[in-house]
């Protein structure tokens, strides 16, 4: 059984700090999680919540254009993966070998749209279907 969150909320002092105090030279980015399942990493996965009315277009142009080039809005439906993201799960994908899953779902999980970032896939799931999804061996 996973552990579940320790505090209840993720406070981001450490986050903003490290932010100011990074040098220029240098970038950060952050993975969602790393699956562990018997003591080893089977994937990597990004996790972005969208309005339930974006779920039908979301990630679709990760599969023409994977990293996108340009800025979108914040309130855009689709979620730009940054240059800094793209070089940190290209090196873990390309190191450890391993699965990257990109999970866009609405708020109360009913439904779910995966993609497999290495095979250029996408799958649409409701809730129970994901489940089952996510139980499987990758």
């Amino acid at each position: 059984m996973p552990l579940g969150e320790v505090t209840g909320r993720r406070p981001s002092n450490f986050s903003a700090w490290h932010r100011r105090k990074l040098p220029d030279r240098c970038a950060l980015a952050d993975v969602d999680w790393c699956e562990v399942r018997e003591g080893s990493v089977v994937a990597i996965l990004e996790t972005i919540q969208v309005k339930p009315e974006h779920i039908k277009k979301a990630g679709d142009w990760i599969l023409t254009d994977p990293w996108l080039k340009s800025w979108y809005p914040k309130y855009d439906e689709r979620y730009p993966l940054w240059d800094t993201k793209r070089v940190v799960i290209n090196f873990l994908i390309g190191t450890i070998r391993k699965p990257f899953f990109i999970i866009y779902h609405t708020p109360l999980m009913s439904k779910v749209r995966v993609i497999d970032y290495r095979k250029k896939t996408l799958i649409d799931y409701d809730e129970e279907g994901f489940a089952t999804w996510l139980s499987c061996k990758w």
